[in-house]
């Protein structure tokens, strides 16, 4: 049974992707996880490429360009999971077993709406790593990698396109 959707936004950045996608293999081949790849708009070979090598990923495309907000939105209005993962399609996570950690805390803590997760901006290859960090809760969060449990985004329905 499907318990995640994995959501990447991408336009124009296939590098980018090619490596995210690899990167986050552990997640999306997760039995649980449904991924979705929205193209928006792009110019490049990045739906092509993703129709080529990742069947299992469920892929749309905004044939005109309509924003990463936007098609964040497209994508959360598609998900019939429990709980949506939103990754840019430059990000990945750094430790493994994301998706136990991800429904794990959902399920401990029955108020929590988001989960925002830690990022690390660098270029360098970096190892997996091991979290000791307690989770804390924060007022705002940089929205390239985080989690809603989906009956608190149902009562919101929309990011902020502006």
């Amino acid at each position: 049974m499907k318990l995640i959707t994995l959501q990447i936004t991408t336009r124009n950045r296939l590098h980018d992707l090619k490596e995210s996608l690899i990167k986050n293999e552990s997640i999306i081949n997760d039995f649980r996880v449904h991924t979705i790849v929205c193209v928006d708009g792009s110019t490049d070979d990045s739906y092509s490429y993703i129709q080529n090598n990742y069947p299992k990923i469920e892929l749309i495309q905004n044939k005109k360009s309509i924003g990463l907000i936007a098609s964040r939105n497209r994508m959360m209005a598609l998900t019939t999971t429990d709980y949506a993962v939103s990754l840019d399609d430059d990000a990945h996570f750094l430790s493994k077993h994301n998706a136990d950690t991800i429904i794990s805390y959902f399920e401990n803590q029955a108020q929590c709406a988001v989960i925002a997760f830690r990022i690390y901006w660098g270029k360098d290859k970096m190892e997996y790593i091991e979290d000791t960090e307690l989770p804390t809760r924060v007022r705002g969060f940089v929205g390239c990698g985080h989690a809603w449990r989906m009956a608190h985004w149902n009562q919101i329905m929309s990011y902020p396109e502006w």
